[in-house]
């Protein structure tokens, strides 16, 4: 809010309550999509009038990330994450994500990554435009990954778990310590996430891709 504020240049009062659902240490976005949240929330119910393009200034001052959490849907960011293009077109995927007991510390998982600099995004938006699913899945790949895994040993046997019920492609979310897999059906993603709940995660959803929308 005092980013906002300061850009708005009139002082606000408001009481702002979090209830969160999205567990910290996730790679989940979860505190990001809050500060966004927010930053919208407070721009229509004061009426002030910020555009979405200095809302979005605004959010790149505050995180990396909150940009691309303004926007719904898939995006792709460059930069450090604030230059940010919606990909409109892309078809809904079904999508079970879960979390392990164990969280992963984002600054540590960032000191220790040495990106790999892998040009997979022509090969991935093809695969997910069409909707091939399991083409794909061959061509997700999170550099955050192994550095996560030394930090939070839990990601890979959470990696092993989805695999062994046929969660085929799952890989890490942001810095972790969640993950996610993509399947055909959102009653497969119901019984997946189940039985991901049934061998001890304490969160598992069933959830899908939402589309794009221009700014």
């Amino acid at each position: 809010m005092a980013e906002l504020l300061r850009e708005i240049e009139r002082p606000l009062q408001a009481t702002v309550t979090l209830v969160k659902r999205v567990p910290p240490q996730s790679g989940l976005g979860g505190g990001s999509g809050d500060a966004a949240a927010t930053l919208h929330a407070a721009n229509r119910a004061f009426d002030l009038g910020v555009s979405f393009a200095r809302l979005r200034e605004v959010a790149a001052r505050l995180g990396s990330d909150i940009p691309a959490l303004l926007y719904p849907g898939p995006t792709r960011c460059r930069g450090r994450g604030e230059v940010v293009t919606p990909l409109c077109g892309l078809p809904s995927l079904h999508v079970v994500i879960a979390r392990p007991h164990a969280g992963a510390a984002t600054p540590e998982v960032y000191r220790r990554c040495q990106p790999s600099g892998r040009p997979l995004e022509v090969e991935l938006l093809a695969s997910w435009r069409a909707g091939n699913i399991a083409s794909l899945r061959q061509w997700m790949h999170n550099d955050l990954t192994q550095p996560a895994i030394a930090a939070c040993p839990a990601i890979a046997e959470s990696l092993a778990t989805a695999d062994k019920i046929g969660l085929k492609g799952a890989a890490m979310t942001g810095s972790g310590s969640a993950i996610f897999g993509l399947v055909a059906s959102a009653a497969e993603a119901r019984r997946a996430a189940a039985r991901l709940r049934a061998r001890g995660f304490p969160f598992a959803i069933a959830t899908r891709t939402r589309p794009a929308l221009k700014r």
